[in-house]
């Protein structure tokens, strides 16, 4: 992810003048260092206004600048999400592109006493909502039992990614908060988990799920140190998402389940199957790490759902007319 950062601001530069990029040097250093924000979204970020000041360049001729970016009108913002949409870009995404672009120019207004108040009339586009799509807990139980994937791997790479998946749906960890676990927060029943903007919290976890993680860095052929990562990759650094993600493709092919069936959905399972277990949502919501009620209340229409299908199936006269 830091070689993408790294390109990203290469390409970026390509766009603007010398002392634009100074300040989106110093904003990339903000996000990291002072905001927390995650490689990942500052990634994305960084994209989104690279999209935006290839826009602007392409329309002014020339490279942008401090000046630019102060004198931009409403149209020409608006005509910037116009094109977002003509290149079939989503609600979420564009959403997020002006959260990029509100960003930046907050930064900016601090650093550089530059203000373009056209941006407060713009109205964010509205979320696409789309309820979570959980596996059901035969095909969970079928991904720790597929030894089919590694018969070209060494054994500990099985343990590892089994140790990965059952962390993911035994603690409701989202994947990037299960791959920056390093050795030393590993304890018999809580781990304390470092979410969304730093915040902390405490998941209990259960025998099974310990189990795993001691059977995974007992055969761990590298030597683990209290500060190593946990996950390792086969050149020994920190594991990778997308080697996550690889696997659960490969799983997906032989168990032909849903493209919805990724690593997050293990997340979605953990929460579904403790609401139908008879957990209550703030409990669920604190094992999350959701900051509103609102985030976790949406596993309850997927129960609402189930019930409505249920009886579709079940009643004598669902369906019928008369």
């Amino acid at each position: 992810m830091k070689t993408k950062i790294a390109t990203s601001l290469i390409r970026l530069k390509e766009c603007c003048d010398a002392a634009l990029m100074m300040h989106m040097q110093k904003w990339h250093d903000h996000m990291v260092h002072e905001k927390h924000a995650s490689l990942h979204t500052t990634y994305n970020y960084l994209l989104d206004l690279t999209s935006f000041f290839g826009f602007i360049n392409s329309h002014m001729g020339q490279n942008v600048s401090l000046e630019i970016l102060e004198q931009l009108t409403l149209s020409s913002f608006r005509s910037f999400l116009a094109h977002r949409i003509k290149d079939a870009s989503s609600a979420n995404s564009n959403k997020r592109a002006l959260s990029a672009i509100k960003n930046l120019y907050a930064y900016l207004h601090k650093h550089a006493e530059i203000k373009n108040t056209h941006l407060d009339e713009l109205t964010s586009p509205k979320s696409e909502k789309s309820l979570p799509r959980p596996m059901s807990y035969t095909n969970v139980t079928h991904l720790l039992d597929l030894s089919v994937l590694y018969r070209n791997q060494p054994k500990w790479v099985q343990a590892r990614d089994e140790a990965v998946f059952m962390l993911l749906y035994g603690c409701g960890l989202r994947i990037t908060e299960a791959l920056n676990l390093n050795v030393r927060d590993i304890h018999t029943q809580t781990l304390r988990i470092k979410g969304k903007r730093n915040k902390e919290r405490l998941v209990p976890m259960m025998f099974p799920v310990f189990g795993k993680l001691k059977a995974y860095l007992d055969s761990c052929p590298i030597t683990a140190e209290p500060d190593s990562p946990l996950f390792l990759g086969i050149k020994g650094d920190r594991l990778s998402p997308r080697v996550v993600q690889k696997q659960m493709e490969k799983i997906r092919l032989l168990l032909n389940l849903p493209e919805t069936a990724t690593p997050h959905s293990l997340r979605h399972s953990f929460a579904s199957h403790l609401l139908a277990g008879g957990a209550d949502l703030r409990s669920i919501q604190e094992l999350m790490g959701h900051e509103s009620l609102s985030s976790t209340q949406v596993y309850t229409k997927l129960e609402d759902q189930a019930l409505f299908e249920t009886y579709l199936q079940a009643h004598p006269r669902a369906g019928k007319v008369g």
